[in-house]
């Protein structure tokens, strides 16, 4: 039962921890799955008194990948009722081109501003319209977010560690007699400590276990997929074998990091 109750309290701050790990990793996939689709629908309008090259765009705009004529077919249509054939003629010939620019990414609102600069200063581009209100309502929305989550992840994962910390330094006390007598028959570092690396390391797998039991479950629920789909928010596909595997390596090195830490304190 003691054995039981020396698990459970360093698994729990272990899945917090991790937990709140694979949260900032989904946070991000997610937020960046969203940025791509909102970038989908998002173009930048230039007119020009001339016809653009492609080519002289890229040279200004690294992130441009497309770039289509519009037509003003339906607008001068709009005005045949109240405008004469000549005066059609006429505005057709004095109409700028009109050009829909794609990027391959959304970019923020200081480099929107620099794009808007860098178009204006090719020739013949006489006006671009960035959409940057709407824009920026939506860039600022997803930095906000996402400044909210990381500092509510944060306090987790400091928490979490902290109360890993403190159950490490409760299994030294209960355990510091057996560990001075190791030292006193001049046992290695590793061997006084192998214990507590064995509990750490089973401890880690079986969390890393539990939560890609979890989120492997739970991510894939109709339920849930339909709820977030209901407020337009599509969740991309993560490989949580990876992610947990990256989480459950980087964990276990801080963990074995504080055992050897708080083990240190023995031989002083």
């Amino acid at each position: 039962m003691k054995s039981l109750r020396t698990h459970l309290a360093l698994i729990l701050p272990l899945l917090f921890m991790m937990f709140a790990f694979e949260f900032v990793f989904i946070t991000n996939a997610t937020i960046k799955h969203y940025e791509n689709i909102v970038n989908k629908d998002y173009n930048i309008i230039v007119t020009s008194t001339i016809a653009l090259d492609e080519k002289n765009i890229k040279s200004k705009v690294s992130s441009f990948i497309s770039m289509s004529l519009l037509d003003p077919k339906d607008l001068i249509d709009r005005l045949k009722k109240d405008v004469s054939e000549k005066n059609l003629k006429l505005l057709r010939s004095s109409l700028p081109k009109f050009y829909s620019l794609k990027l391959d990414y959304l970019p923020t609102q200081s480099e929107l501003e620099n794009i808007e600069k860098q178009l204006l200063s090719i020739n013949g581009i006489n006006k671009v319209e960035t959409f940057a209100k709407t824009h920026n309502k939506i860039y600022s929305l997803l930095v906000l977010i996402e400044m909210i989550l990381w500092s509510f992840l944060f306090i987790i994962i400091l928490l979490s560690f902290v109360l890993f910390l403190k159950q490490m330094r409760i299994w030294l006390y209960e355990h510091t007699q057996r560990v001075e007598i190791m030292c006193l028959f001049g046992a290695p570092f590793w061997f006084r400590s192998f214990m507590l690396y064995k509990i750490v390391f089973l401890d880690c797998l079986i969390a890393f276990l539990i939560l890609l039991g979890f989120f492997t479950q739970f991510y894939n629920l109709s339920i849930v997929q339909e709820s977030l789909k209901s407020v337009d928010i599509e969740l991309p596909p993560i490989n949580f074998f990876i992610d947990l595997g990256i989480i459950f390596v980087a964990t276990l090195i801080v963990s074995l990091f504080c055992v050897n830490s708080v083990m240190f304190r023995v031989k002083k």
